[in-house]
């Protein structure tokens, strides 16, 4: 089982590592593309008002060089647990 921690990104409202819940690899003929889908678990602070749950959702999509080196990283993350 991966650990997956090069697809980990900071929500862009709150500011909370997360993971992806889902992850698409599409390796084509035009090249590679990795998709990944996050929803955010984190807690938006705000200022003289109480903190609420984010529950953002947000997608990330990748295409040519930076996914290459992404799937090349999840492929050394894997070696890395044998």
């Amino acid at each position: 089982m991966m650990n997956g921690k090069a697809l980990n990104l900071k929500c862009p409202v709150c500011g909370a590592e997360n993971q992806p819940v889902q992850v698409d690899i599409d390796r084509g003929w035009s090249g590679n593309q990795v998709r990944a889908k996050y929803e955010c678990r984190g807690v938006r602070k705000r200022l003289f008002r109480k903190p609420e749950p984010c529950a953002a959702r947000y997608t990330v999509t990748l295409n040519g060089i930076q996914a290459d080196r992404l799937i090349q990283r999840l492929y050394e993350e894997a070696e890395g647990e044998k």
